[in-house]
């Protein structure tokens, strides 16, 4: 972190961690895998009746495992 001139806040700053969450993944050291809290929020939204909703889903959608087969 020196040597590029990274400061951390101390306050903020967890050592150590098994696992973290970021941007609606959680990253540990078996690899990165999505937020379980993320996708249970999304499989409980509506069906879209748009289509900017739907491009929204269809750029999430592969976190979702038989998305199209799903029906409401």
């Amino acid at each position: 972190a020196r040597e590029r001139n990274i400061k951390f806040n101390e306050e903020k700053l967890i050592l150590k961690q098994r696992s973290i969450s970021f941007y609606g993944h959680v990253i540990t050291n078996q690899g990165v895998k999505p937020d379980p809290q993320k996708v249970k929020a999304i499989q409980a939204m509506e069906p879209p009746t748009d289509v900017t909703t739907m491009s929204l889903r269809a750029r999430h959608s592969v976190f979702w495992k038989g998305m199209t087969a799903r029906r409401h």
